[in-house]
């Protein structure tokens, strides 16, 4: 059973509502009044009113853009409101998703975020489904996205931004990006029609991902960052979120995984904590995860993957 240190507890629940309420679920159990009403502040104080405050009332946007700029832009706040656990059904985010809708849907099955963008970008419409999935917009075009995105996957069972070969080396993010966006449609609820099919996507997925990890293990090198907790990871892969993103999504351990486990487990600080990842170059609204000492983000995502795994 994996074991957590009192103080580290601690440091963890000295933060942001955003960090305790996935504490007092995750690691702790605790009672659904108790992080439920940790999560219901995520709005009101700390990084997510501050995330909040910065949107354009009247568009619905932030940053002045639907994709760009990197970080502050109305897609990347969704995802930060995302990371932060912000409750689905929000206003203001429900706002931000129809913008998205409005302004960067393309052939009404896929996301361009500049009517000047010729070539796809699976990730990107991946990204966009998924935001617009968690927060709980409705529209009849996430269907056909969900479609679109499944028609594209390669035999191998990945996906690549735009169908290029030139874009092979961001399979493993855009595959990443699908399988998030799958996880979270109505298909994967049970019984739902569909189900068997996305499924067997999503399986398929994992199993080149699974792949590549192993492959790690056999002596081949990690694109830069793979090994580099940074958060919020954005549209980038690292062995950390892709572990994590495996547990959100309710799958078994796999013990293909197990070399990015050990290497999970083999940054953890005498501390009992973790490094914080180097931050992205870019502005954002808020900081979520300094660089240069221990982090509670890392640490955090970190303790419930180990325990989504000795638990398995």
């Amino acid at each position: 059973m994996l074991e957590i240190a009192p103080e580290t507890l601690a440091w963890l629940l000295d933060s942001d509502p955003a960090i305790r309420w996935q504490v007092q679920h995750d690691l702790l159990g605790a009672d659904e009044a108790i992080w439920r009403a940790e999560r219901d502040r995520v709005a009101q104080e700390g990084w997510g009113a501050a995330v909040l405050a910065a949107q354009d009332a009247e568009k619905g946007t932030w940053g002045g853009g639907l994709y760009t700029p990197k970080w502050t832009s109305t897609t990347y706040s969704l995802y930060v409101l995302r990371c932060l656990g912000i409750p689905p059904g929000h206003p203001q985010a429900l706002a931000g998703c129809q913008a998205l809708l409005a302004g960067g849907l393309f052939l009404g099955r896929e996301f361009r975020f500049s009517r000047r963008q010729a070539r796809r970008d699976l990730g990107a419409s991946a990204l966009a489904l998924a935001l617009c999935r968690y927060h709980g917009a409705e529209h009849p075009a996430l269907g056909a996205m969900e479609a679109f995105l499944l028609a594209r996957q390669r035999p191998d069972g990945a996906w690549v931004p735009d169908d290029d070969p030139d874009s092979e080396a961001y399979a493993a993010e855009t595959t990443r990006l699908v399988l998030d966006a799958l996880a979270q449609g109505p298909s994967q609820k049970p019984g739902a029609p569909g189900g068997a099919l996305t499924a067997e996507a999503i399986a398929r997925g994992w199993a080149y991902l699974t792949s590549r990890i192993q492959a790690l293990g056999q002596g081949a090198t990690a694109r830069s960052g793979w090994k580099v907790f940074s958060y919020p990871p954005y549209w980038f892969f690292d062995l950390l979120t892709a572990l994590d993103d495996r547990r959100a999504a309710g799958l078994r351990r796999d013990n293909g995984l197990a070399t990015a486990i050990e290497l999970v487990r083999a940054r953890r600080g005498r501390d009992g904590r973790w490094p914080a990842g180097r931050p992205r170059a870019g502005k954002t609204h808020v900081v979520l995860e300094p660089g240069g000492g221990p982090g509670r983000w890392t640490t955090l995502r970190a303790l419930r993957v180990l325990k989504w795994w000795e638990e398995a």
